[in-house]
């Protein structure tokens, strides 16, 4: 059976476009510089210096949401990638992610499956983290990193906090964290303060400095020369790539989203690659991060159909907008997240309250 059968005319054209460019991983400075920190932490675990490996510590690897996170720790993955050799299988370094809900039991499993093994089914938290320390030592593991690590805050977060530094205190192995900057609050109130490295955190490139600025308008001259359109597009020129930054926050991994979706539906529909198509693109990824998630099962919409949600205005749209009002949809931006920000603590601070009034009452 051939499997490019069945599809429709351009599809697979337009497909193989978005791959080529969303799958070609972009080298820039915060990516090889965050690289470099992940192999020195990693190097903590190899007896350099003719004594033995340095402690285990705990690295926070934080940014936002689109930062490229995951991509980094996929790239080192794919650096020291599992190797079987005389002495078996070597898995240099573990990559799990956090469970959802995040439970002691559920950060077990996914650091069991990682290292291809099954869970015993008869454990106490010590046998377990024994069992973890041994799988290490067989499998000449030298560092574990667990992605979604802010998914620790929520049923069970004391429980897995405690987890991860009895892991530090016995598992010869160094550690990474990988979520949003809130696993920084980790390191305050768990005992994980002590036994933590430099941080790695994910930034922006700035638009208000040189540096910044110019890092970012080369990368988006990367990704046009990647694009495949023949002829650039001009990502890179000052306009269009401060309506670009202001459209994704400077996140390279929603920059990425964001081209990678325009060319497949200039490729799709036939379309130029243009500012208008980036912002109808844009407005559409936009509606589905904010589509509502409660359905009113009470309304019969055919007899009442329910009211289209009124499109974003062009003043609004930092693509379609005048260029004088694009400073205006920043900072409506910055002030939006720094109140949800805000938010997001206060809801934090309370739930702690809560846990320790419970511990207090038990």
């Amino acid at each position: 059976m051939n499997d490019m059968q069945g599809y429709e005319p351009g599809e697979i054209e337009a497909a193989t476009l978005a791959a080529k460019l969303e799958n070609g991983i972009i080298p820039h400075p915060s990516l090889e510089t965050a690289q470099k920190a992940l192999r020195m932490h990693q190097l903590r675990s190899v007896p350099l210096d003719g004594r033995g490996p340095q402690p285990g510590h705990l690295l926070m690897l934080t940014g936002e949401p689109g930062a490229g996170k995951t991509t980094l720790l996929r790239l080192h993955k794919r650096r020291f990638d599992d190797v079987r050799d005389d002495d078996g299988l070597r898995i240099t370094a573990v990559l799990a992610e956090m469970p959802s809900p995040c439970t002691k039991k559920g950060v077990v499993e996914a650091i069991f499956r990682a290292m291809q093994h099954d869970v015993p089914r008869d454990w106490n938290s010590a046998h377990i983290i024994e069992e973890i320390a041994n799988l290490v030592q067989k499998h000449h593991t030298l560092m574990i990193m667990l992605d979604e690590a802010d998914r620790i805050f929520g049923v069970d977060t004391d429980a897995v906090a405690k987890f991860l530094v009895s892991l530090l205190n016995v598992v010869k192995a160094q550690f990474v964290l990988a979520g949003a900057p809130r696993i920084l609050n980790l390191n305050t109130g768990y005992g994980l303060e002590r036994r933590t490295e430099e941080d790695i955190v994910l930034s922006p490139y700035r638009w208000d400095t040189a540096e910044g600025q110019r890092n970012f308008r080369t990368l988006l001259e990367v990704f046009d020369l990647r694009l495949g359109l023949g002829a650039p597009v001009g990502l890179k020129e000052f306009d269009l790539a401060r309506r670009i930054y202001v459209a994704t926050g400077g996140h390279v991994g929603i920059v990425s989203k964001l081209l990678v979706a325009t060319l497949r539906r200039a490729a799709e529909a036939g379309r130029d690659f243009d500012r208008k198509l980036l912002g109808e693109v844009w407005t559409d990824l936009r509606r589905k991060e904010v589509e509502q998630q409660a359905i009113d099962f009470d309304c019969d919409v055919l007899l009442k159909p329910a009211k289209p949600r009124p499109p974003v205005p062009p003043s609004q749209n930092p693509f379609l907008c005048k260029a004088d009002k694009v400073k205006d949809i920043w900072s409506a931006q910055v002030a939006t997240a720094a109140k949800a920000a805000a938010d997001a603590e206060a809801e934090r601070r309370g739930r702690r309250r809560l846990s320790q009034r419970s511990s207090a009452d038990v």
